[in-house]
């Protein structure tokens, strides 16, 4: 995962989801092989002592 945009600290990532595509994207079966995936995952700052972090990177 990437640095926090805040402390530069390492996030740590927890657990993933996997490719996920944009909600709501209804699209017709000729765009199917365009459509945009992304990994949702979650991670956390070891530094802090509050919540997760949400995190989307382009895969």
């Amino acid at each position: 995962m990437k640095d926090c945009l805040i402390c530069e600290t390492p996030i740590e990532q927890f657990i993933s989801f996997g490719n996920m595509p944009l909600a709501n994207g209804f699209l017709d079966q000729s765009q199917f092989n365009k459509e945009y995936f992304f990994e949702l995952a979650v991670g956390v700052l070891s530094e802090l002592p509050y919540g997760p972090i949400d995190a989307a990177t382009r895969s």
